[in-house]
């Protein structure tokens, strides 16, 4: 018996005739000539997808030529006048004030009498002490010349030369106590505060008056330890005094050691004052000169901060590329800045820096203003 074969649908051959038309079409495409999908828009499409190329123009910035010059460093320092010397005087005995010589603000004189104590019984005691004094020389005296001929021993003439010896004492503190009771300035100065009035009772210790000696003067600041290896014993100050008036002192002691808070050392310049018209404790402002460095003379418009938070100034190479230029302030002054740390000689851009970046191209053009303005790159 023939097995009965099945009829093959027409829906085969169709999608047989599909996929092979498609497979043909595709091997088609990959035959031709390659082509970018620019091929496939119009020209104005390209050129908005791929304009072509225009030459952008350079940033303009006016510059100045500057050269660096000899300047001596100096440095500001705040400060106050001190008095070279401060004393206050106490009594140095017990008693009651008969006379009293002291105003506040009042010059004195070494030696002058100051304040007087009464005597009381004092002068008497001085006198008891004296006799007793020529009695024990007497004894010892006698004491020596019988130990000379054997008629007394060693032993009594060092007992009369130790009463000798206590009666020198006791007149020395008699005699002392009553020069106590006269007080008088130890050297020349002004008073600055005065303590007592007359009838005033003061034991020993007790304050009498503070004296100050304000000839010489000395002008004292801090410096800070960077500095400190630049200023050396005999080193010129010049000084302002918050009343405007000019000094010139000269610097007579630096501390050894830093302060451990500030960091910071101490320094005395001593001024004359032989007028006495500078009073202790006036602000202060110490100038000092340093050493010699080369340096620019600027405005201060000129300077600019990179990304890092830098202060620098920008320049313009010999190929007209932006260069940002580390400085230093050597010295901030009214008419501009002293700042180290350029070539020295720099072609510094005035105008448009805050434009422009480091490392670019720019268009450079001289600045005029130049000729009239002094304070820019020239110190003269």
């Amino acid at each position: 018996m023939k097995e009965r074969k099945m009829p093959i649908k027409p829906s085969i051959f169709i999608a047989l005739g599909l996929a092979i038309g498609v497979s043909l079409w595709m091997w088609s495409g990959q035959m031709q000539p390659e082509s970018t999908s620019l091929d496939l828009v119009s020209n104005d499409a390209k050129d908005k997808i791929n304009p072509p190329s225009k030459t952008v123009p350079l940033i303009k910035v006016r510059v100045i030529q500057s050269i660096a010059q000899n300047h001596q460093t100096t440095i500001i320092i705040s400060g106050k006048t001190e008095a070279n010397k401060r004393v206050e005087i106490s009594a140095e005995t017990d008693g009651r004030l008969i006379f009293v010589d002291l105003e506040e603000g009042q010059p004195l004189s070494k030696g002058q009498v100051i304040a007087k104590m009464s005597i009381d019984e004092r002068q008497a005691i001085l006198t008891r002490a004296k006799v007793l004094l020529e009695q024990r020389e007497i004894e010892y005296e006698a004491a020596k010349k019988l130990e000379i001929k054997g008629f007394q021993s060693k032993t009594k003439k060092a007992a009369a030369a130790a009463y000798l010896s206590a009666a020198k004492a006791d007149q020395t503190i008699a005699q002392v106590d009553l020069n106590n009771t006269v007080i008088v300035a130890p050297f020349n100065g002004v008073v600055k505060t005065k303590y007592v009035d007359v009838g005033d009772y003061t034991q020993r210790g007790d304050p009498i008056a503070e004296i100050v000696s304000l000839n010489p003067l000395y002008v004292t600041g801090h410096v800070a330890e960077k500095e400190i290896s630049y200023i050396n014993l005999g080193t010129t100050a010049h000084i302002r005094l918050v009343t405007g008036q000019l000094l010139s002192g000269v610097i007579t002691r630096i501390a050894p050691v830093a302060n451990d808070k500030t960091r910071t050392f101490k320094i005395e310049a001593l001024v004359d004052n032989a007028s006495d018209n500078i009073q202790a404790g006036l602000t202060a402002e110490l100038r000092l000169s340093l050493h010699e460095v080369r340096a620019h003379f600027i405005t201060p418009a000129l300077l600019s901060l990179n990304d890092a938070g830098q202060i620098g100034i920008k320049t313009v190479s010999n190929t007209g590329h932006v260069i940002f230029n580390n400085i230093k302030i050597i010295e901030d002054t009214q008419q501009g800045l002293w700042v180290a740390g350029l070539p020295d000689d720099v072609t510094l851009i005035s105008v448009g820096q805050e434009y422009v970046i480091d490392g670019q191209q720019v268009d450079t053009q001289t600045d005029q203003r130049t000729k009239d303005n002094p304070t820019i790159g020239n110190a003269s």
